[in-house]
């Protein structure tokens, strides 16, 4: 049985990722920074998870949670695209320091664990002069500090690898979804866009609704996580997305579609918006070719999903 550690285990991310794990041959440490009343009540019932509380920016917590450790999957990251630059050094006390943390108890626990990291298929790439879907060779112009800690952390877990402390997956995820997202949160249109519509809330679009994107559900993002417990390279950079663009406006259209009614949006810009990149799709070829994996759900399928989850 492998002992699997998962970072950010009550992120978004995070606990679906749990709920696919425990389905598995895995002993699994889910460690969080919080403990709710929920997850204290799961841990008594939940026999392959253990439940630990900490923090990252803790060298000493990070050696009691990777000691042993077959497979650790690093998905704590606080922060957004929208709302990273307004405090550059928190943003690095907030993800970067972490990520070396857990990287500096590797090297001194002597263990060798292979990190599946989740990096960004959009933000580290930056912007793109072709609209044509960005392989992973392409060059890195990462113009936010979302895109600037995340392309840093893929760095470093690449020295650490060739330095034969540990192996390395890293995943650049295009825009995940799957599930309702509170708009305070500034980040996975979809998410808070079917928020907003069930509660009966106008749609608000931040930005130019004419930007696109690849979207990618969190049920296929899953599938190449567990794809990469067995390793065939002690690093790899691998896309995750669908090679598909939809707009903004695409999306809001399939929502009326389903819903049948026309939504009420409002639109809203401000000086973050304006920095988003105006078109992001990737190119997948490699996720097929490594992993032999390939998106199975569509947009309008997942939103779909979505909606029957709420219901």
């Amino acid at each position: 049985m492998k002992k699997v550690l998962v970072t950010g285990a009550t992120g978004l991310i995070g606990s679906s990722l749990l709920e696919v794990l425990t389905q598995g041959n895995f002993k699994i440490t889910a460690f969080t920074r919080t403990m709710s009343a929920d997850i204290i009540s799961r841990a008594k019932t939940e026999e392959n998870v253990f439940w630990m509380q900490g923090d990252l920016n803790s060298l000493a917590d990070c050696k009691e949670i990777v000691c042993d450790q077959d497979i650790i999957f690093h998905l704590a990251h606080k922060n957004a695209p929208l709302t990273c630059d307004l405090d550059w050094p928190a943003d690095a006390r907030l993800n970067l320091i972490p990520t070396l943390n857990l990287i500096q108890a590797v090297q001194e626990s002597g263990n060798k664990p292979h990190i599946i990291y989740p990096s960004s298929g959009g933000a580290v790439y930056g912007p793109v002069k072709e609209k044509i879907p960005i392989l992973e060779s392409h060059a890195c112009n990462p113009e936010n500090s979302y895109g600037i800690q995340k392309f840093m952390a893929e760095h470093y877990l690449r020295v650490a690898a060739q330095r034969g402390f540990l192996t390395a997956s890293v995943l650049r995820i295009a825009n995940v979804y799957g599930w309702l997202v509170s708009p305070s949160r500034k980040q996975g249109f979809i998410g808070t866009a079917l928020y907003q519509t069930l509660a009966g809330q106008p749609l608000r679009i931040i930005g130019n609704p004419g930007n696109i994107r690849d979207y990618v559900h969190m049920d296929d993002v899953n599938k190449a996580f567990l794809l990469c417990v067995k390793p065939s390279l002690d690093f790899d950079i691998i896309n995750i997305g669908t090679g598909q663009g939809t707009s903004v406006s695409l999306v809001v259209q399939i929502l009326e579609k389903i819903l049948n009614k026309d939504l009420d949006k409002k639109l809203e810009n401000s000086i973050e918006a304006k920095r988003l990149s105006d078109w992001c799709v990737l190119n997948i070829e490699k996720a097929w070719t490594d992993l032999g994996w390939k998106p199975e759900i569509d947009i309008e399928s997942g939103i779909r999903k979505m909606i029957l989850k709420v219901k």
